[in-house]
């Protein structure tokens, strides 16, 4: 209606493409009506999505702003509806999402008033972890390879992290393995790293039960088992961890 009332005002056809660039006032009334429409949910999935460059995993969505109890399907659901946000897939047909560019701008702006600046730009600093996802179409990458990075990151994070610190990344990293099974191994290591015996035994006895083909997973378990003196799991990892591999 906006767009039809220019060509109104002007007296003839003016293609929206060209129009808008020259119209930003118009530009800002359809994000605005779009943005007001938004659940709690959309909200927050938009303003972390615009406030970066790069395409991002729902996966990554899923276990960084579900730690916060944000319902994130609900969230993506309406922004791609309401056109706030484009739909992606990677090589292994995951999906990623982007912001097109006057979204983006148009959710900087907002960003910088909301109630939950800070809060969002955390989830970002977690989120960008997963590295640059090319925002092309396909995305030329598989998800796995975003997944790895974050992994690894993790991994060597925990190390230096303060307590607080540390213990989020523990409950991504866990919420990330519900959905990432090989993600349980990170796990495992990781609370190694900070000595939590009950944790790394129960991160590789669902790393087993998740991938119960993993000869890695097996091994790791046994050594594990070994060094807490846990004879009894100890055999049954060996032993099944040759099953899997006589050599």
């Amino acid at each position: 209606r906006v767009v039809l009332g220019q060509m109104a005002k002007e007296g003839r056809y003016v293609a929206p493409a060209t129009l808008l660039p020259r119209r930003l006032d118009i530009i800002e009334s359809v994000f605005e009506r779009s943005f007001n429409r938004l659940s709690e949910a959309g909200r927050r999935v938009f303003l972390t999505v615009a406030s970066w460059k790069s395409a991002v995993s729902e996966l990554a969505l899923l276990v960084v702003l579900g730690e916060r109890q944000i319902d994130v399907e609900v969230g993506v659901e309406e922004c791609v509806r309401l056109s706030l946000l484009e739909r992606r897939e990677f090589q292994d047909s995951q999906p990623a999402y982007v912001a097109p560019q006057l979204a983006r701008l148009f959710g900087t702006k907002k960003l910088q008033g909301d109630a939950d600046r800070l809060v969002i730009q955390e989830d970002l600093q977690l989120l960008q972890k997963f590295g640059v996802v090319p925002i092309g179409q396909p995305i030329t990458i598989p998800q796995s390879a975003a997944i790895q990075r974050f992994l690894d990151w993790a991994l060597g994070a925990v190390t230096t992290a303060s307590n607080p610190e540390a213990t989020r990344i523990d409950r991504v990293v866990e919420a990330l393995a519900e959905l990432w099974p090989p993600a349980w191994l990170t796990l495992a290591r990781a609370r190694q790293t900070r000595g939590s015996p009950d944790g790394v035994a129960y991160a590789l006895r669902r790393a087993v039960e998740e991938m119960p083909a993993s000869q890695e997973a097996h091994i790791e378990r046994a050594a594990f088992a070994l060094a807490q003196r846990d004879e009894a799991t100890f055999i049954a990892s060996r032993l099944r961890a040759v099953e899997l591999d006589p050599q």
